[in-house]
């Protein structure tokens, strides 16, 4: 049962990438159960590790590229290498698939698309 009123905005949690459309990325809305679609070509072969402020997600790729990237200003900052942490196990944490939420409501309903 989805509640229509919540106390706080819930965030949107954006979907793994489709074959074939890659560069789109599907965003969902639990509370309005709509998908939204955004063009994102930056984001190809790259998972969503977490958030930060809003608008920032922290993203890395199967070779362990890590990235911080601006969804509005699409500002993309290369990070170092997951094999760089210290006490890391990189080849334990790339076999899982990841997946996060976003708070997408500050950013510009223009990139929006239903």
């Amino acid at each position: 049962m989805v509640v229509a009123e919540v106390a706080c905005p819930v965030p949107l949690l954006m979907l793994a990438e489709k074959p074939g459309k890659e560069e789109s990325r599907e965003f969902f809305d639990l509370i309005k159960d709509v998908t939204y679609t955004m063009n994102f070509p930056e984001l190809v072969g790259k998972r969503c590790l977490g958030v930060g402020i809003p608008g920032w997600i922290f993203t890395a790729d199967l070779k362990g590229n890590m990235n911080l990237f601006h969804l509005n200003s699409r500002c993309l900052i290369e990070l170092p290498h997951m094999n760089t942490l210290e006490n890391f196990d990189y080849d334990y944490h790339i076999e899982f698939e990841f997946c996060s939420s976003v708070d997408f409501r500050s950013l510009n309903n223009n990139y929006f698309t239903n």
